[in-house]
């Protein structure tokens, strides 16, 4: 083949170059692009094989747009499933349902991946709160949940002030049909942005540390917390990938290091990153949102590492999963250890255990808040397959 090619004229390069560039502009657009192409072809063919040519060229032109359309028009779209943000996927009926069990009005809905809808509204006497809506089975158990957590640290004299922090459950009931309503205080201060929430992410852990602090002890890591912090979020990741051989391999590592260590435990609150956490213009705290996956007896070293690995630097991956995978070879900085060090008061835990930890928790609880996640190809591709990848070069 290659012999040819010292007697390709600059005149037959143009006719291939604009060929292309017709057929793709057909491909992307089909505007009048029966006759494009064909003129196209009747310029290259007609000067080599005669008339004969143009008869060629017409019927070529007249397939492939024949092709086009049956692609574009009768063949089923294959389109990569994401997760849908607007509402939490909650019916509007279900949310119009909750609106009229109380008198408050609403001003706007915030955008949010769980299965349950998060709307700001306005209650007697113009007092904002929160309203948050839920109709599958796990969104209602989030939304009782959260109730029970706020519940018990807001009525715990312990904690003093810091109880400033949590928004105050006002109303909570059911909504025929199966769901579930709560409407609680709206907290002042506004979510951090990811540059924002790096630059505050000391102000940030000395805002949670009371809750760390309140039940603070040391306890050697036995079957039941390794079945809570390993298999059971093994276990559900496990239903939404298909290379179990890795996940086995990184729950047989994790259980082998942790067994018998002595931990740091304590009040956690589960869900630590910037978009829970409202600050004023100086950079401090004014509060701490979403408490569903708050726990009382956890590594609290958790929450710190959630919220390292939720404000990436400059330069750092954007996906969650590639920065846990990024983080595995990499030591932490000396501000994070320094940090990490604060939450620990038994045997240290090694920077991988710690992130693999907090991967396996965040990624399991996005499995259990909804099915839309385990559908999603688009998600699994970020946040599991480049930690599998990383546990299987090991």
């Amino acid at each position: 083949m290659s012999e040819y090619w010292p007697h390709i004229t600059f005149a037959a390069l143009f006719e291939i170059v604009l060929t292309v560039s017709v057929i793709i502009w057909v491909l992307m657009t089909k505007r009048d692009s029966t006759a494009a192409m064909a003129w196209c072809l009747v310029v290259i063919l007609v000067p080599r094989i005669g008339v004969v040519g143009g008869g060629l060229a017409w019927l070529t032109a007249q397939c492939v747009m024949a092709a086009v359309i049956l692609l574009h028009d009768y063949v089923p779209k294959v389109k990569p499933k994401l997760v849908r943000l607007r509402q939490g996927g909650v019916p509007a009926q279900v949310v119009r349902t909750a609106m009229a069990n109380g008198v408050w009005e609403q001003e706007r809905a915030l955008r949010t991946a769980s299965d349950t809808a998060v709307i700001m509204v306005k209650v007697t006497e113009g007092k904002p709160g929160v309203l948050k809506v839920a109709a599958s089975d796990s969104g209602v158990d989030s939304l009782r949940r959260e109730v029970e957590v706020l519940r018990q640290l807001s009525s715990d004299e312990r904690l003093g002030t810091w109880r400033s922090l949590l928004p105050v459950p006002w109303q909570a009931g059911g909504i025929g049909g199966g769901g579930a309503f709560l409407l609680t205080s709206r907290l002042p201060g506004a979510r951090l942005q990811p540059g924002l929430a790096r630059r505050i992410t000391a102000s940030a852990f000395y805002a949670i540390a009371p809750l760390h602090n309140l039940s603070r002890g040391v306890r050697t890591a036995d079957d039941a917390l390794l079945r809570s912090w390993v298999d059971e979020p093994v276990a559900e990741i496990a239903r939404a990938v298909d290379d179990t051989a890795s996940l086995d391999r990184l729950a047989a590592g994790l259980r082998e290091y942790l067994a018998g260590r002595l931990v740091t435990l304590g009040w956690t609150h589960g869900d630590f990153y910037s978009g829970n956490v409202l600050a004023g213009p100086d950079g401090l705290v004014t509060g701490i949102v979403d408490w569903s996956q708050a726990r009382e007896q956890d590594l609290i070293a958790l929450d710190l590492v959630f919220w390292l690995l939720t404000v990436p630097g400059r330069g750092e991956r954007r996906s969650f999963g590639g920065r846990v995978a990024a983080g595995l070879s990499r030591p932490w900085t000396a501000m994070e250890s320094s940090l990490i060090g604060t939450v620990t008061d038994g045997d240290p835990i090694s920077k991988r255990v710690l992130l693999l930890l907090a991967w396996l928790r965040h990624v399991a609880g996005n499995l259990e808040k909804s099915d839309r996640y385990a559908d999603s190809v688009l998600w699994s591709r970020r946040n599991i397959a480049p930690v599998l990848r990383a546990v299987a070069r090991d």
